[in-house]
């Protein structure tokens, strides 16, 4: 009796728990905002707000007293959090409005004035400038042209014996060009800073407006298609290239390197055109653990509900070496339609062989397939729905020990920073008796899992993720109907750019918590106490891309389970 009301309280908690998650989604759906990127500086006679759009846009500015609006026509992702609190006596805060959260408030000190400037370029990208200078100078000195050269920045910094920041270098670069836009060296120099800072779409803009000034000039439409290649618009990066090389009077280093460049580029657009899309991965490694057989420290356990030395030494813990192999092929069919909906497919395979334990030698092979829909707007979807089918087949010591099969339902919402996602996933798992295994066949039955997810990129290079896990095993024997519950959390940090490749290296930080109960005794092992089982997954990955389809990964996972109170250890290094 005492089992079964366990049980119900573990469903009422992971019913409310799938609640919670559904009304999360709900909540996130509706939030649904452009993202908008909102820079600040203080300069001699001004202050400066910049606000970055990834296309055109319609604004209007308004003062009422010493409030100024800048309100734009669709819904933006302005975040002032990272901006300074205290501003100083020209702009005196900063904020957005409560009534109209796509709209920016500013409250402005006195004797102050507010000058806008704006630009957008050909391909749609959209800088807005709000600048407030004290009245008595703005007469004089329009609030654009009182930046500092990038020159006579760094000439400062380097008298104070203090190196710009990436930051402060990008920000000065932005200053000069804007104060002269016709000047071909603060434009390069901005490009330079900007692709430094990662603000791409900003350095396209710029190479744009030379462009505009002198449609000619074949080393920057070859810029521009490098940099158009670089977020994903190869199309637009081809008609680029192809303009390059066209020139009558192109370079010759120029005509080289945009050859080589646009045979690539012809591929990336062949690729994207075709309605087949291809991808996969390929893991190899090996692997040292101090625990490779999951076995308890000591010979004493509890087998009839007594404890004792029952277990010979080879059945404990066993340290050993492995080589490990896993491969992913993932493959997807575009239907054609504006929204971009596709059927997608994996096929996924791992497989391990151990030196001495090869009773935990493993093969595994996984597939899964199913359409995936967007919701809301075509251009600009709120969601997306993909309901698949799933199978798998899993060998221990070359021995069919699992065949599983099923479905589900993925939802996905949301995007930077803040993205959400819902699993919900049906197996029938049959198992097989083997000579190790004689009673694996007692596991035979249906598997149902829940897993809600969050990813937020709080800033540039920096991932963090939280995810929950809540399931329910009903199988043929109830000593092996279990519920289980648990969580887990990372951190990915983006860092300097790999050996031969752009790819920046990564570290990740992740740890996991899952406890499971089962529904009965097992009457082997204790007749009189149920079995739980608590388990802890502690991991440290570093990433170092040595080229863009090779990199070496060093993990070091830390696993502590502990059933009954017995526990089990094991440390593991990957390479």
């Amino acid at each position: 009796m005492h089992g079964v009301g366990q049980r119900l309280a573990t469903i009422r908690v992971v019913s409310l728990l799938g609640s919670a998650c559904l009304a999360l989604f709900a909540s996130a759906s509706s939030a649904l905002a452009e993202s908008v990127q909102l820079r600040f500086a203080v300069h001699d006679g001004f202050d400066r707000l910049v606000f970055d759009w990834p296309d055109a846009v319609g604004v209007d500015v308004k003062r009422e007293g010493d409030q100024y609006f800048v309100a734009f026509e669709r819904s933006a992702a302005l975040d002032v959090s990272r901006l300074p609190t205290s501003f100083g006596q020209r702009l005196e805060a900063v904020g957005i409005s409560l009534t109209q959260p796509s709209t920016i408030q500013l409250s402005l000190g006195n004797d102050t004035v507010a000058k806008t400037n704006s630009y957008s370029t050909d391909s749609g990208l959209f800088t807005l400038i709000v600048d407030v200078a004290d009245r008595r100078t703005a007469p004089a000195q329009k609030p654009e042209n009182v930046a500092r050269p990038v020159a006579a920045a760094v000439e400062e910094t380097a008298a104070a014996s203090t190196p710009l920041s990436p930051e402060a270098k990008y920000m000065a670069a932005f200053d000069a060009m804007f104060a002269d836009p016709d000047n071909p060296k603060t434009t390069f120099d901005f490009v330079e800073a900007a692709v430094a800072m990662g603000d791409v779409r900003g350095a396209i803009s710029a190479l744009e407006r030379m462009l505009l000034v002198n449609p000619d000039l074949a080393n920057i439409k070859l810029e521009l298609g490098v940099l158009y290649r670089r977020v994903g618009a190869d199309e637009l990066a081809q008609s680029y290239i192809t303009q390059a090389l066209e020139a009558e009077d192109v370079p010759d280093d120029v005509r080289k390197r945009a050859e080589s460049i646009q045979e690539r580029t012809d591929a990336s657009v062949a690729a994207a055109r075709s309605p087949h899309k291809f991808g996969g991965s390929l893991f190899l490694g090996g692997r040292y653990e101090t625990n490779a057989n999951a076995g308890p420290k000591g010979t004493t356990v509890r087998v009839g509900g007594q404890e004792g030395p029952f277990l010979n030494d080879e059945d404990t813990e066993q340290e050993d070496v492995s080589l490990l192999g896993t491969a992913s092929l993932n493959y997807a069919y575009d239907f054609g339609t504006q929204a971009g909906h596709a059927l997608e497919a994996r096929l996924f395979g791992l497989g391990s062989r151990y030196k001495d334990e090869a009773d935990v030698s493993t093969t595994l092979i996984d597939a899964e397939i199913g359409p995936r829909f967007y919701l809301g707007e075509p251009l600009s979807p709120s969601a997306a729905v993909r309901p698949f089918v799933t199978g798998s087949h899993l060998e221990l010591d070359d021995e069919q020990y699992r065949i599983a099969y099923g479905g589900g339902v993925n939802l996905r919402t949301g995007g930077d920073p803040l993205a959400f996602d819902l699993t919900l996933r049906y197996l029938h798992q049959h198992f097989q008796d083997t000579g190790q295994r004689p009673t694996a066949s007692s596991q035979t039955g249906d598997y149902i899992t829940l897993r809600p997810s969050v990813l937020i990129k709080p800033a540039r290079g920096t991932l963090l993720g939280a995810g929950v896990i809540a399931g329910y095993n009903n199988a043929d024997e109830d000593f092996e109907s279990f519920i289980e519950a648990g969580a887990n959390l990372f951190a990915t940090q983006y860092f300097m750019q790999g050996l031969l490749t752009e790819r920046p290296m990564s570290a990740t930080l992740s740890g996991s918590y899952r406890r499971t109960e089962y529904d009965e005794p097992e009457a082997q092992i204790d007749p009189d106490t149920e079995r739980n089982d608590d388990r802890y997954d502690l991991s440290l990955t570093f990433d170092v891309p040595i080229k863009d389809a090779f990199s070496f990964s060093l993990s070091g996972p830390r696993l502590r389970s502990v059933e009954n109170g017995l526990e089990s250890r094991s440390r593991i290094r990957t390479l």
